[in-house]
Parts: structure tokens; sequence; C-alpha cells
């Protein structure tokens, strides 16, 4: 069965999987991309016995051993889902579009959450990892009922696992996670992220997350209170500023280098040293109608009339 067979059924309710079929969608993508996508009365699957590859469970799509979750219906039903103790892993989009799910909780032995397994799960507001989950990459996405996330120890990637929750306002990260690469991302109620003491590459100060040494700012939480921050004296590097809505005046040190993506509209950001070298010598920003103020120290070298 080809990924896009069932590609606009849109009042697609059931289905049922004979003995015969070997395969569902492309193995080396996504699995019924059309169920994912647009097939939101779809309340349950069925699989014969007697098939070899797949199997049903109260009408959710498992792999035979039921080591993977492939599909959770859109419109399945239930405010509440605990996944089976067999799987280990969630695949792409297994749950996206839901309708109705409102907490999750997970077996310790899901060690995988696909690409896009929560993608715009409308109700979901409460998650519960178990304690194997390795890898989340760009795993909740679209979540807006989302307030708080608590990432186990055992996770290792979460590059851009959590983005576009609306109402998040706080994050929790344990000490086996080894980058921060858009985490966060369009999530405008994050107030902090808490990074465990314990994790040997990356670290949090008051909420704001840095690499273990502090040599780099990685995430600047949007809605961090308070209306002034200085950044550490031994930060270089600065990555993940966007949009800021409670801050009104950010120093920078004298140690800065570099400054990639950023700014907050009616900021002041006030220079130690010398001016950092900005992305391709342009003054990194998203608009040019932000409206910023710079400022620097009288008798500070590198900065030059324009």
């Amino acid at each position: 069965i080809e990924s896009d067979s069932f590609l606009g059924c849109r009042l697609l309710k059931s289905i049922r999987i004979p003995a015969g079929v070997e395969l569902i969608g492309d193995p080396y993508n996504t699995v019924f991309t059309g169920f994912l996508a647009l097939s939101t009365s779809l309340e349950s699957i069925e699989v014969d016995p007697e098939n070899q590859n797949y199997k049903s469970e109260e009408g959710i799509l498992f792999s035979k051993d039921g080591k993977r979750l492939i599909v959770y219906p859109h419109n399945y039903g239930q405010s509440f889902y605990r996944i089976p103790d067999t799987v280990e892993k969630i695949e792409y989009g297994a749950f996206a579009g839901d309708q109705n799910l409102e907490e999750l909780e997970m077996g310790d032995n899901v060690k995988e959450i696909g690409y896009m397994a929560f993608l715009s799960c409308e109700k979901l507001a409460k998650i519960t990892f178990g304690n194997s989950v390795k890898s989340m990459v760009l795993a909740i996405n679209l979540c807006p009922e989302l307030t708080s996330l608590d990432i186990p120890d055992s996770v290792e990637s979460i590059e851009s696992a959590i983005k576009n929750c609306e109402n998040l306002t706080s994050l929790t990260i344990g000490k086996g996670a080894k980058n921060f690469m858009s985490v966060g991302k369009n999530c405008p109620k994050l107030e902090r992220v808490d990074v465990d003491a314990e994790n040997p590459w990356i670290s949090s100060e008051d909420g704001v997350v840095f690499n273990k040494d502090k040599s780099e700012m990685l995430f600047y939480p949007p809605s961090r209170p308070g209306e002034e921050y200085e950044v550490p004296d031994t930060v270089k590097k600065i990555w993940q500023i966007e949009e800021i809505f409670q801050l009104k005046k950010m120093i920078f040190p004298a140690s800065l280098v570099y400054i990639s993506n950023w700014f907050g509209e009616g900021v002041s950001y006030y220079f130690k040293g010398t001016p950092p070298n900005f992305p391709k010598g342009t003054f990194p920003v998203y608009s040019h109608k932000l409206d910023i103020s710079i400022y620097y120290l009288d008798g500070v070298a590198g900065w030059e009339p324009n």
C-alpha cells in the first residue's frame, strides 16, 4: 500500500488491512501520509490476524512484533492513552493530527520518537516520557495545550524537538541531551529552561541556556521575566535570540565576538567591547522595521560613526 493511497479521504472512518499486505508506505520516509495529513475522521485500523507484518490492537496500527507504533487514528476518541510496554519506536507522524488525546504516557521500552510524531495534537496537554527514550528529533510541534515538558535523562538527541507550542511556559532538560539546536523555537510564552546540573554538554543559568563552559549562549526564553539581562562575561558567541517580550535592556560582554539570529522589538542593547562579527558582515535583524537601540561605552575601540 503506497504512502498516499488514501490521500484526501476526509470522511474515512475505518480501514481493514488484509492478510497479504507486506508493506505500508515508503520504508525510508513516511507511513500512511494520507492519513496523517488529511483523514481527520479516522477512528480505527483493523488488520487480519493472519497478516505476518502488521497487527491492530483496539484499532491502533502496530508492527507484528509490537515494537513499532505506526498509526494512532486521528479521531480515535480517547483522552488518555498509555503506549504498550512492547513498543520501542513511535513512528513518523504516528499521533499527528489527533483531535481528542489530552494525556499520553509512554512505557519504559520506548527508545525513539519519530519525526513529527506529535504534530498538531490540538488537545494534548501532558506527555509522560519513559526512561529509555534516546532520540526525539522534531517530535513535538504545534501542540497548543502543552504548558510544560520534562525531558528525561535518557534523551540524547533533541534537535528541533519542541517547536511552535504557543502556551509552553517551562522546559526541563535531563543530563543526557548533547545539544539545544532550535529547541523552543516559536514558543512565545516560554519563560525558562532548566538543564540538569550533571549534563556534560549544556547548562542553564536563571532559565537561560548555555554550552557547558558558558562560552556560548544557546537560547534566551522569549518570555523570561525581567526587563534587564546582562550576558555573562564568559560568553563569546550568541546563537538563538529571536522574539523577546519582557526584556527592555540587554548588556553584552567585551568577550563577545559573534551574534547569530536576534532581536526583540523595543530593546536597548549595550556593548562593553568592540562590535562582534555579524553574519555575512550585516547587522543580524529579522526585519528592517525593528525598533532597537544600540549603545557602547566611550573609548571602546572598533565602533565607527555610520
